[in-house]
């Protein structure tokens, strides 16, 4: 049965969308697939902060939880990025408190993907005491660690953080660590950071603005319907005006069908337009249930 999954989920770590490499690289981790040892190898060279890190996450998580001999043999054999993870693995291994190692690696002057790997084993594990040793990374100097540290504590759901995460959000120079500060506000149903999430609307990276109007209708918050109407109609990005639409399909009434059947008029893109014919009925499904 795993045979067929991992057959079927190999050719996902080519796919165009960083979210669907990032995911099935997790995924493929997760289940001990170790026939995916040098695919994930290959996207350790990948620029892009998710898909890297998540390849690194599930090498280290194959090698760590695999009784296969000669694993850590067959990593150090492969580029230099996986030898160094294959050292870290083998520390890994021998040490008689894996859990407090991974932790004490965030503090050490380890490589930036050791520090993401440990960041997301322990994330995964639901280690909640690991939050604050995560959290002090969101200063490093390397976005990709800031990125997979703010991750790392939505995912632990570590409320605490959350004004640390909205200065992040607004102030980071790095797209990528902004657009994660939003996905963890996500994760943690900040519903009462809306004013700060208004903020960020007004990102100039639109992978930004699109999280974020996402945001608003995954966390059903109405009172952003006329910020959403505002991007859905006239940001410059498909993507955003994509997002902000299916937004309103959570959150929207009757006014913002009329809305919606006007700017169906003014859309060019298929996919938005496609978006817009699925959020009239998604809030006409929603005010029929509560009998309006």
């Amino acid at each position: 049965m795993q045979e067929n999954v991992v057959e079927a989920l190999l050719p996902l770590l080519d796919d165009s969308s960083w979210v669907v490499q990032g995911e099935t690289a997790q995924t493929l981790g997760d289940i001990g697939a170790l026939e995916a040892l040098l695919p994930l190898g290959k996207l350790l060279d990948i620029d892009h902060t998710y898909v890297r890190a998540s390849a690194t996450y599930a090498l280290v998580k194959l090698a760590v939880t695999s009784d296969t001999p000669g694993i850590q043999e067959l990593l150090r054999s492969s580029s230099e990025r996986i030898s160094t993870l294959s050292e870290f693995v083998i520390q890994v291994v021998a040490s008689s408190n894996q859990r407090d190692f991974i932790q004490m690696s965030l503090n050490k002057d380890v490589s930036s993907f050791v520090k993401e790997a440990a960041m997301m084993l322990l994330a995964r594990a639901n280690d909640i005491q690991a939050a604050s040793a995560i959290a002090d990374l969101f200063n490093d100097s390397s976005p990709s660690v800031r990125a997979v540290a703010v991750g790392a504590i939505g995912r632990l759901h570590a409320y605490e953080y959350i004004p640390q995460i909205c200065q992040l959000m607004l102030t980071d120079s790095d797209a990528f660590v902004r657009y994660n500060a939003v996905n963890a506000l996500e994760w943690l149903y900040a519903r009462d950071t809306f004013l700060k999430l208004l903020q960020a609307t007004e990102d100039k990276d639109p992978l930004v603005r699109s999280i974020v109007v996402r945001t608003f209708g995954r966390l059903r918050i109405t009172e952003a319907r006329p910020i959403l109407k505002q991007y859905a109609k006239k940001d410059s990005d498909s993507r955003v005006r994509f997002q902000a639409i299916r937004a309103l399909g959570f959150v929207g009434n009757s006014e913002d069908i009329n809305f919606l059947e006007t700017i169906v008029n003014i859309e060019t893109n298929k996919e938005v337009l496609e978006s817009i014919h699925n959020a009239i009925q998604d809030i006409s499904r929603g005010e029929i249930g509560l009998g309006l």
